[in-house]
């Protein structure tokens, strides 16, 4: 009766065998037909890792390019506010000065009469 016992045993190893060997085939043939696809795709993939490289650097280039022409915009916006603050003191000190030189020389238009300076005859 062991030995039935053993022989059946021995029979179901074997068929479990033949079962997982089968199932085994199974997927080593359908791995042989999903990687020539899975193949495919990395190619794609790394073509377009390569153009996205290269987009990426275009990017950096065209933004440090911007970050000079920033900076330099930015210097003549500076230089030319300094500039236009210099020459609007200059024309306040000329202004200032035109019109003391006009009041005194033909007063202040409210009919006030003309200042006279040290030494003049009026």
């Amino acid at each position: 009766m062991f030995e039935w016992v053993l022989l059946i045993i021995l029979a179901v190893m074997g068929m479990t065998l033949l079962v997982m060997m089968a199932a085994s085939l199974r997927l080593f043939r359908d791995l042989r037909q999903i990687l020539p696809r899975v193949a495919a795709t990395l190619s794609s993939c790394e073509l377009a890792a390569q153009e996205t490289r290269r987009v990426v650097s275009e990017a950096r280039h065209l933004l440090a390019r911007t970050t000079q022409t920033t900076h330099r915009v930015d210097a003549v916006v500076d230089k030319t506010c300094h500039t236009a603050s210099e020459l609007l003191e200059s024309v306040g000190y000329w202004t200032g000065k035109a019109n003391t030189f006009l009041v005194d020389h033909f007063g202040n238009g409210n009919g006030a009469p003309r200042r006279h300076h040290r030494g003049s005859r009026h």
